[in-house]
């Protein structure tokens, strides 16, 4: 085989599992945790895998969060301290040799794309 093939595989590999994992961890996070508080708030935008499947970062977008109680710090801080919990669930549905370790990242590129529109709109009205 030739290296080129390999690494092609590779990817193809990755870029399904961390559909799979974006996939469950939205259902997980939706279904499997008990704390309502943030289950209709968060968004899975994307995931990225380490290529030895040990690491993972998980972009997750949060709307609606004008709770006082709840920002999106606080929201990221319950993630991340269920994240020992949501990966032993993630291991119950998935069957891979090794699920990876679970770092949340607050992804905020919606509310970036949100600004830069108004500010297109606004020109053009001018």
């Amino acid at each position: 085989m030739s290296g080129e093939f390999i690494e092609m595989f590779q990817s193809n590999r990755l870029f399904r599992i961390s559909k799979e994992l974006q996939k469950t961890i939205s259902w997980i996070i939706r279904y499997s945790l008990t704390d309502s508080r943030f289950k209709n708030l968060i968004t899975i935008s994307r995931v990225k895998i380490s290529r030895d499947l040990c690491h993972s970062k998980i972009y997750v977008s949060i709307f609606d969060h004008n709770d006082s109680n709840m920002s999106h710090k606080n929201i990221m801080l319950m993630l991340t301290k269920s994240s020992r919990y949501i990966r032993y669930l993630l291991a119950q549905k998935i069957c891979l040799r090794v699920i990876p370790i679970l770092n949340f990242v607050y992804d905020d590129s919606y509310i970036q794309g949100v600004k830069i529109s108004n500010l297109i709109n606004r020109s053009f009205k001018k």
